[in-house]
């Protein structure tokens, strides 16, 4: 099987709200129900990363809230590179296909740029982000910090 490094931020760094991707079901702190993969595989791995990027809260168009978490930005981070900057990440290491379901239930038209990372270990690492920055800019609601805060964070740079 083929494997890859997908670098969540933002929600997608609390375990719960990412395996609703993989398992389907509800984030905790959440309102929509994510439909899941179709290989219900757990990622194999799962380890923290710091990546040399901006991380901003946005809502793509003139929008205002979301069905997941309702009114207020989500996560973004600014799709060119500044090594001045950097975002705590995680990584989960999970089937390609698993991949390929993950970034269509992100929405494909929101997190719609593919950010290659380098490498771990010969596996390819990726994040998704949006092609522009978003000028739609918004503090995310109470439900989408808690998710982000339900974790301890820790991360260490990827060579």
């Amino acid at each position: 099987m083929a494997y890859i490094w997908y670098v969540g931020y933002g929600s997608n760094l609390h375990e719960q709200r990412f395996l609703c991707y993989i398992n389907g079901g509800t984030p905790r702190f959440g309102g929509k129900c994510a439909k899941g993969c179709k290989d219900k595989t757990l990622p194999i791995e799962n380890k923290p990363i710091i990546i040399d990027y901006q991380l901003y809260f946005a809502l793509p168009g003139n929008n205002k809230e979301t069905p997941n978490w309702g009114t207020g930005g989500v996560a973004f981070i600014d799709p060119q590179e500044d090594e001045k900057l950097k975002t705590f990440c995680r990584m989960w290491k999970i089937a390609i296909e698993q991949y390929d379901d993950i970034r269509d239930q992100e929405g494909r038209s929101w997190y719609d740029k593919e950010i290659p990372l380098g490498e771990d270990r010969g596996v390819p690492i990726y994040t998704l982000t949006n092609d522009a920055i978003l000028s739609n800019i918004i503090c995310p609601s109470d439900a989408y910090i808690k998710t982000i805060q339900c974790r301890e964070h820790s991360a260490e740079r990827i060579a």
